[in-house]
């Protein structure tokens, strides 16, 4: 039978059921249309890949908002990704994104399940991370097939969402054309936020045809995947559209308000790259104007220390107009997200991970790091109410006996300090401003601590908790991150399901405490035999920079 009329047939039958498969086509009735995904030929498990979940926003849409999709009843194809969110490609360990298309109409949806015939499984919607800046679901660290191998009752989901200044943009100030004006563009320092939940509206409305509890939905995700997955919390239009959310090495610090915004002046360095002088030539940019401005030296320092365009600025905007309120984690005090499940944690070296990041050879990525940590640092201090606290806490932080930390005067500690003001004590204060608002939301914390087995220098690096949660055997390795240790992977992988499950992670090989604000009760994730509950980590630098405040970005 040709493939056109077995579709065609699909299309009857499918109108009264979940699915239908013939061979390794399986094919499922959405909303928009029916979609024919594969059997994936490692795991048996069944995926759906590329499905539109909004308008494309592409010629009159770009830097607007996603609108929702008419109902079709068309049919499509849906067995190879959609294309990368427009970027410039250069990130280690994603080179498999190194060939794949990237463009503008990205705006599509992937979905994982075991079977069609299983109904009301918990639900993981995964964010991916990148700096809001870079990756793509595409990437083989998303691949989510080992994970419902492994889990057999959850269905994973993948999005993409429109990164740099496609999707964190300020156009509030850019010149009125004839046919565009800057007012029309207000939503565009948080378009990537709107694509995340336009992602989770599609997900709720149409995650049953593919066995899918839609009332039983956690939203997980890490770095600026994290910091997304804390927007949802803290924000008010998403609210309703999940039940749990599993926040890593990301939380609400991961955004700027107006003012940062305006100094970093991301848009007029693209107005200068370009020679755009109005909205309406920044509409006619072709994605190769876009491209070409990326890529060029700004003349002005971004938040890491960088100067090519690209990494002046690419996180949300909070504040004034922004969904984002000026204070997200008082909103959480509050009540917002008080009766959501929240499970938040870091590595324990996360900023290392930016040693492998940084050119030149492995000398060369190390001296570059410990430049951008000094920039740092200073900023801290700056910040900060009490700077003799922070010299205090150089004094006292946890630091790596490694080759670098012995013969660089303070890199140890200064990486630390980095570790703390941008990703452990932002976590600690989400899980506070949590529990304050006494809620039926329950509490849990991580801390991630297995070590790299490849390089002494790396420690728990940023992402290294991925390949575990993921119960991905591909991911391990890699120069940064080391073998992969699929008995702890199986450990892990199992609480984070569970908690999507229930909402508790606790499994048969431990019992994870809720954290509260006395005990601070955190599991710590070292090796496969050695997982356990420790009462606060680390208290002399929580408490130091605490008093500091120097974390706090808003």
């Amino acid at each position: 039978m040709k493939k056109s009329a077995l579709l065609s047939i699909f299309a009857v039958l499918a109108t009264a059921s979940i699915g239908f498969a013939a061979g390794n086509d399986f094919m499922v009735k959405c909303h928009n249309g029916y979609f024919v995904g594969t059997k994936e030929q490692e795991t048996g498990v069944l995926s759906f890949k590329g499905i539109p979940y909004a308008q494309q926003p592409v010629g009159p849409l770009r830097w607007k908002a996603p609108l929702p999709l008419p109902g079709s009843k068309n049919v499509y194809q849906a067995k190879e990704f959609g294309v990368v969110p427009l970027q410039i490609i250069d990130i280690a360990d994603v080179d498999d994104l190194a060939n794949a298309p990237t463009d503008e109409n990205c705006l599509n949806i992937n979905v994982w399940t075991a079977d069609l015939t299983t109904k009301k499984k918990p639900v993981m919607f995964y964010i991916h991370g990148g700096a809001y800046g870079w990756e793509g679901a595409r990437s083989t660290f998303y691949d989510m097939q080992y994970m419902v191998k492994e889990n057999p009752d959850i269905v994973l989901v993948t999005f993409d969402y429109r990164v740099n200044s496609l999707g964190f943009f300020d156009l509030s100030k850019v010149p009125d054309g004839k046919v565009y004006k800057s007012s029309d563009f207000k939503d565009s320092g948080y378009l990537g936020v709107l694509d995340t939940i336009a992602a989770l509206k599609w997900t709720k409305k149409n995650i049953a045809a593919f066995g899918g509890d839609p009332d039983n939905i956690t939203v997980f995700g890490e770095s600026a995947g994290g910091g997304l997955t804390s927007i949802m919390l803290a924000t008010k239009p998403p609210q309703g559209l999940f039940k749990r959310v599993i926040i890593q090495s990301g939380a609400l610090n991961l955004t700027m308000n107006q003012e940062t915004f305006d100094a970093l002046n991301q848009t007029g360095a693209i107005m200068e790259a370009t020679g755009a002088k109005n909205m309406d030539d920044m509409m006619a940019l072709k994605k190769e104007d876009i491209l070409k401005a990326w890529s060029l030296e700004s003349g002005r320092m971004g938040t890491e220390g960088e100067t090519l365009v690209q990494n002046l600025n690419n996180h949300p905007l909070r504040g004034g107009n922004s969904i984002i309120s000026e204070n997200p984690l008082n909103d959480l005090v509050k009540g917002l997200g008080k009766d959501v499940d929240v499970m938040i944690g870091t590595t324990t070296d996360e900023w290392r991970y930016w040693i492998n990041e940084a050119p030149g050879n492995l000398n060369q990525k190390i001296h570059h790091l410990d430049m951008i940590n000094r920039i740092k640092t200073k900023q801290s201090c700056e910040r900060s109410t009490r700077t003799e606290l922070v010299d205090a806490y150089l004094k006292i932080a946890r630091t790596k006996n490694s080759y670098w930390d012995k013969n660089i005067s303070g890199f140890g500690q200064r990486v630390e300090l980095i570790n703390d003001v941008a990703f452990r004590i932002p976590a600690i204060k989400l899980a506070e401003a949590h529990i304050h608002a006494k809620g039926k939301g329950k509490t849990y914390m991580y801390y991630f601590a297995k070590e790299s087995d490849k390089a002494d220098w790396a420690g728990a690096p940023h992402a290294s908790e991925l390949p575990y949660v993921f119960y991905n055997p591909k991911l391990g390795g890699t120069a940064i991150y080391g073998t992969t240790d699929m008995a702890l992977a199986k450990k892990v992988c199992r609480a984070w399901t569970n908690f999507a499950r229930t909402g508790i992670p606790s499994s048969d090989d431990f019992v994870w405490e809720q954290y509260d604000l006395s005990n601070r009760k955190t599991l710590v994730i070292k090796s496969k035999d050695e997982i356990k509950m420790v009462n606060d980590p680390l208290p002399a630098q929580r408490v130091l920079l605490d008093a500091a405040g120097l974390y706090q970005s808003f």
